[in-house]
């Protein structure tokens, strides 16, 4: 097996460093969160959005265990949604609702 500096050139090193910088772009970040300064300004016309971290002090964000919370009952509605359509799906299947008769 060849390992992806053999037929890439580039290091493990330089892989992270693409998809960081994919995803960023993806993102449209405009600060580059490894450097950033907590003070730094960000230049708002390079992108409709600018990414940062939150910190514990921002009066915009709620309270970890409020946003875990939320983040628990998303889940679980996803869930019950998913295993409603499945059910559905099976029900469909088991009574030939659906199919087409000859």
């Amino acid at each position: 097996m060849l390992v992806s500096r053999q037929w890439s050139g580039k290091t493990l090193a330089d892989h992270r460093a693409d998809n960081h910088a994919w995803v960023r772009q993806l993102l449209a970040v405009t600060v580059d969160l490894d450097q950033a300064d907590s003070h730094q300004a960000v230049d708002q016309s390079a992108s409709r959005y600018a990414w940062e971290l939150a910190r514990p002090d921002d009066s915009d964000v709620s309270p970890l265990g409020h946003r875990l919370l939320r983040t628990v009952s998303e889940r679980i509605q996803f869930r019950a949604r998913l295993d409603e359509g499945r059910r559905r799906i099976t029900e469909l299947s088991a009574t030939g609702a659906g199919e087409e008769g000859p």
